[in-house]
């Protein structure tokens, strides 16, 4: 859900030092405004992701392929080096990335079990790298949509894209907005 505060939350990360952002939402000026108090700026360095998916398998390759390099490579940089932490906002459109750039489609032919395996180990151990072998903070940021249950809406809400994220992290929050029109965070 769009406006519930994921990204604003997020980057209070920024508080305990310099972090970098993947970035394939173009949100984060957005984001900012209610985080930094007046008068005081964080070190936070975005590194814009943009890629195009299109119908054309060569041509979603080609833009996707080097995006995903592109963030793989700013994002370790970032972590053996000067920054407290990594966000990925979002980890649902960089897992995009990774899998347009290794397939070029937007649904691969065949028993697709076996083409998902090492796209998926690819993320992990990019996640990996940044949080454990480096120590630094990382922070998923990602979509949700209502999970279904027999092909009716079950009124429950699930994180999008790759599955394995959250055995990825220490621990798994939710932003939504209440009634009253504030911001709320659960622990999953």
């Amino acid at each position: 859900m769009e406006g519930c505060g994921k990204s604003s939350l997020a980057l209070t990360l920024a508080k305990i030092g310099p972090i970098a952002v993947i970035d394939t939402d173009q949100s984060l000026d957005r984001a900012q405004r209610p985080v930094m108090p007046k008068g005081r700026k964080f070190d936070v360095r975005s590194v814009p992701i943009k890629y195009k998916a299109s119908l054309d398998d060569a041509e979603t390759k080609a833009s996707c392929k080097p995006a995903w390099h592109k963030a793989r490579k700013a994002a370790l940089e970032a972590a053996q080096g000067w920054a407290k932490g990594v966000i990925v906002d979002t980890g649902t459109e960089m897992w995009e990335v990774l899998r347009l750039g290794a397939f070029g489609t937007l649904t691969p032919k065949g028993l697709t079990k076996s083409l998902y395996g090492p796209v998926n180990a690819e993320f992990r151990n990019w996640a990996r790298g940044i949080h454990r072998a480096n120590g630094k903070h990382l922070v998923f940021v990602n979509q949700m949509k209502e999970k279904y249950v027999n092909d009716k809406p079950s009124g429950t809400m699930e994180r999008t894209g790759f599955r394995e994220l959250g055995y990825l992290c220490d621990m798994v929050l939710e932003t939504f907005r209440t009634k009253q029109g504030g911001f709320a965070v659960k622990v999953k």
